[in-house]
């Protein structure tokens, strides 16, 4: 087996459920994961920091379990029951926080979350390759994650209260899990390729790591100070300008993936953010945020399509329990000690990005393997 599938391209219907499934994950995880369910600790955390930073621990940990748990329980003949259940239980969970009345039951429901979530994503990443096929896989990650982050940023939805962002996601995953049956498995199919070797792997968690550390730091800031989020999140035609160029640039993304070039793909979603960042560090906020939204967009596309393509459970769980979990939470965390935008996580991004582009070009030369990780 090589790096390409080579069963026929799946019928327009399959796609569209794929495309749908994808950008319903994304939706969950930013509007109820990344936000809502945060919000909905703050408010009982009583303004005691160890309380939201132990909502972070419940939900990451949770995630790790769930992660592992999917790898080890993956079975590609019993995918589509695994991706509905998963979608199901992300669901419960959500809807389950909103009626937490205490800290420790909203812990409780966060692991719940987070072991939902680490399901549905290993999941999700190693079963896509098998029923989409490489052909249309990066159109499917790119336009699915565009149109998740653009639904985000619809006005009713950014600014509703935590709870009713809780329950639209619940609803979101609820109704795409009844999809699932239309992704059938052509064949069992991973990816020899050299990359996904060890050296491969560990290059990409420490290329994609410091961007999630670094991308969540920044997102939670701006969202967190309020003369930011007045200049960034007022007004419906900015919200639709913002989805737009989400979407746009999922587009772009899939189109690049599709085109063999993951490599510039990074480097294009790394850069714009980074360029994003640096312009709100100097005051420029109304055109930096286009720039960092369309890199953050190019950027997740590339890592759900880099997963998806390899089609290993475990390499997956690995990148989604490091890059993912670790990443995210780090990034919080390290934001809610800060008072500005984190300049101090630069070195962590320019020499994980260093290092990791090394250990990827080596592994990109190497023929292809039979050590395959995951």
């Amino acid at each position: 087996m090589t790096g390409d599938t080579e069963f026929p391209a799946p019928e327009r219907g399959t796609l569209v459920a794929a495309t749908a499934v994808v950008a319903a994950t994304w939706f969950y995880f930013l509007i109820y994961v990344q936000h809502g369910l945060l919000d909905l600790g703050e408010a009982l955390a009583a303004g005691e920091a160890w309380r939201e930073r132990g909502l972070l621990t419940w939900l990451g940990t949770g995630g790790w379990v769930g992660s592992g748990l999917a790898a080890w329980r993956f079975n590609v003949y019993r995918w589509r029951g695994q991706l509905s259940w998963s979608l199901r239980a992300c669901a419960l969970a959500a809807a389950a926080a909103t009626m937490a009345g205490a800290w420790e039951a909203l812990a409780a429901f966060a692991a719940l979350s987070g072991l939902s979530m680490g399901w549905l994503t290993v999941t999700l990443a190693t079963g896509l390759r098998p029923s989409v096929g490489t052909g249309k896989l990066g159109w499917v990650i790119g336009l699915g994650t565009g149109i998740a982050y653009a639904a985000a940023n619809l006005p009713f939805v950014f600014t509703a209260e935590p709870e009713r962002q809780a329950i639209l996601a619940a609803v979101v995953v609820a109704a795409v899990s009844v999809l699932a049956p239309f992704l059938t498995p052509q064949e069992p199919s991973v990816s020899e390729e050299s990359v996904y070797g060890i050296r491969g792997v560990a290059g990409w968690l420490l290329l994609l790591t410091p961007v999630v550390v670094f991308t969540a730091a920044v997102f939670y800031r701006l969202q967190d100070d309020p003369d930011s989020r007045t200049a960034l999140w007022t007004g419906s035609a900015w919200f639709l300008g913002l989805g737009l160029v989400h979407l746009g640039a999922g587009a772009l993304a899939g189109r690049l993936l599709d085109s063999g070039w993951r490599w510039r793909a990074w480097l294009l979603g790394g850069a714009l953010t980074a360029l994003g960042v640096a312009a709100v560090g100097e005051g420029i906020i109304v055109v930096s945020v286009w720039v960092f939204l369309a890199g953050v967009s190019i950027f997740s596309a590339t890592l759900l399509y880099i997963l998806a393509r390899g089609g290993r459970a475990w390499t997956a769980a690995l990148v989604f329990v490091v890059a993912g979990w670790l990443g995210t939470a780090a990034g919080i965390s390290y934001a809610q000690a800060a008072t500005s935008i984190p300049a101090g996580l630069w070195p962590v991004l320019l020499g994980g990005a260093g290092l990791g582009s090394l250990l990827v070009g080596w592994a990109y030369r190497q023929p292809l393997r039979t050590n395959p990780v995951g």
